[in-house]
């Protein structure tokens, strides 16, 4: 209950308000417990490790930001997707200019409206640091209904227009070999091999140190100085990768459209560009053609819009509660050029009634994944390749979240209804062998 307002249930009430005639319009109050709720919330994991937005936490913007810089390259962008190009091009379209006289004169009003979006002191620090001759619009629109192409394009004029979904978008398997091979790579790997030896040499294990670190100063100064090395590495490895991938993109923008003409006048053809996307979630599906869809020559009707409107936050609301299952593992460098075939999964049964799961599943399917109604159905329903993938997974993602000693339901949808209760990761296990057929390793 978002609202303070009993009335406000779904989009569509907001539409049928009636203003009285005393009124120009009608506050709609947040509920008293969401004031302080921030709007953008991160992700956090429960007690069996399934992943939740939090009610309280606010998103980390580093994570949001690597999100967004990610986006951009999956995109095929020329320059880094940044926050900070679309909060210029939001600042040069809101209005700041109107027809006073000839020419466009700034109107001290409308510039006060957009130092207060912007959160500017006065107007001037747009002028000197966000000032754009190309963009010169307003973006109401944008944000009222559905964007038009030409907000849109508005939005990102601090931008280059340059793209191409064929451009690198992660690190190849041969500039890992190559950042792995950097004589500093290669040194502070060098340091981590020699802690990690003189660690397992003395005590047989990292975890046998780490139990005996709970009651030796001395050996807990040793693993902090293993872990710090070991981030040291990581931390080299990856500003060296981050360098030759960057290079590679700028080599691949620098001599594109030289390439085009090339292809052009020799008669080669053009690289084919990557297919149409394939939705895992129905509401990604449905918002895309909302959000973006095809030219017609007979507007929309005011109704119309309306409808498609609340149809979008209807979508939005479904699809925060959907989330994507992590990357897999990356496989060997060798083996991830030859094939694009996933190593820890295979093909599984989906049910016809997505909803409803036998209670004996296949032997090697994620007990915790298949009553996760968040992800898609094929993630829910998958099958790994052998047991000893299968109880790595389980372990990694969601029995290293139970706190010790409190029992919890099974995750299968049937006995989580039921509420059957499990004492301990073992219990689970017997569980899962004798009820649902599924084997994991000791």
């Amino acid at each position: 209950m978002a609202f303070a307002s009993k009335w406000i249930r779904d989009p569509q009430d907001i539409y049928t308000v009636d203003i009285p005639d005393r009124l120009q319009s009608v506050p709609i109050e947040w509920a008293e417990k969401w004031k302080k709720v921030p709007v953008l919330r991160r992700s956090v994991r429960d007690s069996i490790g399934k992943v939740y937005t939090s009610p309280e936490l606010a998103s980390q913007f580093n994570q949001m930001s690597a999100w967004n810089r990610r986006l951009g390259r999956s995109f095929g962008m020329k320059e880094t997707f940044e926050f900070k190009m679309l909060r210029r091009g939001a600042a040069a379209a809101l209005p700041g200019k109107s027809s006073l006289g000839p020419g466009n004169v700034t109107d001290p009003v409308a510039e006060e409206v957009r130092s207060q979006a912007m959160g500017h002191v006065n107007g001037s620090i747009y002028e000197r640091s966000y000032r754009n001759q190309i963009v010169d619009a307003d973006i109401v629109s944008a944000f009222l209904e559905t964007p038009s192409d030409e907000a849109i394009m508005k939005l990102m004029g601090h931008m280059s227009l340059t793209r191409d979904p064929n451009a690198p978008a992660e690190p190849t398997s041969a500039q890992r070999r190559q950042a792995g091979a950097d004589s500093e790579v290669v040194a502070a790997k060098k340091l981590v091999d020699v802690s990690t030896k003189a660690i397992r040499d003395r005590w047989g294990s990292i975890t046998a140190a780490k139990r005996k670190a709970q009651d030796d100063s001395t050996i807990q100064i040793e693993l902090h100085e293993n872990t710090r090395l070991r981030k040291d590495h990581d931390r080299l490895f990856k500003r060296k990768l981050t360098s030759l991938f960057e290079a590679s993109r700028q080599e691949y923008f620098s001599t594109l459209g030289a390439a085009c003409l090339e292809n052009q006048h020799t008669g080669q053809e053009e690289p084919t560009g990557p297919s149409v996307p394939a939705f895992l979630f129905s509401e990604r599906e449905a918002l895309a053609k909302l959000l973006f869809p095809p030219p017609t020559l007979k507007p929309k009707s005011h109704q119309e819009q309306i409808e498609d409107s609340c149809q979008i936050i209807r979508l939005y609301t479904s699809l925060c509660g959907r989330r994507e299952y992590p990357r897999t593992r990356r496989r060997s460098q060798d083996r991830c050029e030859e094939s694009n075939e996933v190593s820890e999964v295979k093909p599984c049964f989906l049910d016809t009634e997505p909803d409803i799961y036998p209670m004996q599943c296949p032997g090697t399917q994620c007990l915790f994944c298949l009553g996760d109604v968040g992800l898609a159905a094929n993630i829910r329903t998958r099958c790994f390749a052998n047991p000893f993938t299968l109880t790595r997974h389980v372990h990694k993602q969601h029995l290293q979240y139970l706190p010790a000693g409190q029992s919890f339901i099974c995750p299968h949808p049937s006995c989580s209804v039921g509420g059957f209760l499990l004492q301990d990761p073992n219990h689970f296990k017997n569980h899962a062998l004798q009820v649902h057929s599924v084997a994991h390793s000791v």
